[in-house]
């Protein structure tokens, strides 16, 4: 004698789509985010179908290594152009023009890649340094390279708008070196969050001589740079000289958001001729 199935209540796909988007968004460590995938596929075929959209639309990189990753997925999936065909003979034109064929519908017709439309990576500072290794190259500049490759490829991700940038620091100090990266932002991106946190890691000697390093090369660079596709900015734990020169860098911002409060004194120093920003505090 068998048991009697039973019978197991079923989730509407509109709560699990509001599920896994609110749980996806939370700032995870890259365990918790790789414990979260591996349940959400094993639950049933429609967790895994809504969690593999909303994964694909908004991309979390753990890895530089998973970055070029997903592009060579991304660019195996791209349609290729179909061979010319040779051209007719003569004889061919002639039949053409006796059977005309009706024109065929196609039966599968494309639809807009929806896939990479916001990116967010995790960037953290080691104090795993030889001698005096300059920390731009040990890390930013591998930020750098994955932004240069996506403003060369555009097509790889031609619907990113958004970008989310965890800096997690050795010291409070080498803060200031993000902002090169808005100089690398491809041209679609038009919303930034960078948020800075400062690691429990304790710095040896060779951190602060390099952050004031970086600080001064910062300062003399930032003239230079400019993210003029930049349309909504946000800043969480930034200092106030950060948000100084992220204004100074985005001529075309509109929205900016800070968790800290502005200094009046210096708002009204401002040159704001040609300026629509509206700044909110959260």
């Amino acid at each position: 004698m068998t048991a009697p199935a039973v019978s197991r209540p079923q989730l509407p796909a509109e709560l699990v789509t509001e599920i896994i988007a609110i749980f996806w968004g939370m700032p995870l460590s890259p365990q918790e985010r790789l414990r979260f995938m591996k349940s959400s596929i094993l639950v049933n075929s429609t967790w895994a179908a809504i969690y593999d959209r909303i994964s694909s639309r908004d991309v979390h990189m753990p890895s530089f290594a998973y970055f070029y990753y997903l592009c060579r997925q991304l660019w195996s999936r791209r349609p290729r152009p179909k061979p010319q065909p040779p051209a007719p003979s003569i004889f061919q034109r002639l039949m053409s023009l006796v059977w005309a064929k009706a024109p065929r519908k196609d039966e599968h017709p494309t639809h807009p890649d929806l896939a990479w439309q916001s990116i967010t990576m995790q960037v953290v500072e080691t104090c795993d340094y030889s001698g005096l290794e300059s920390r731009l190259s040990a890390w930013t500049g591998r930020v750098i390279g994955m932004l240069n490759d996506l403003s060369e490829n555009s097509t790889v991700a031609p619907n990113l708008h958004h970008m989310r940038i965890e800096c997690v620091f050795a010291d409070q100090d080498s803060s200031a070196l993000p902002l090169w990266i808005l100089d690398s932002l491809p041209e679609q991106v038009t919303e930034v969050e960078i948020l800075f946190s400062v690691s429990s890691e304790p710095a040896d000697a060779s951190l602060s001589l390099m952050s004031e390093l970086g600080a001064s090369w910062v300062e003399e660079k930032i003239d230079s740079w400019r993210a003029p596709s930049v349309r909504k900015l946000t800043f969480l734990g930034a200092e106030e000289a950060i948000v100084r020169g992220a204004l100074q860098m985005c001529p075309n911002l509109e929205v900016l958001k800070v968790d800290t409060p502005l200094d009046c004194r210096w708002l009204e120093l401002l040159d704001w001729s040609g300026y629509r920003v509206q700044i909110e505090y959260c």
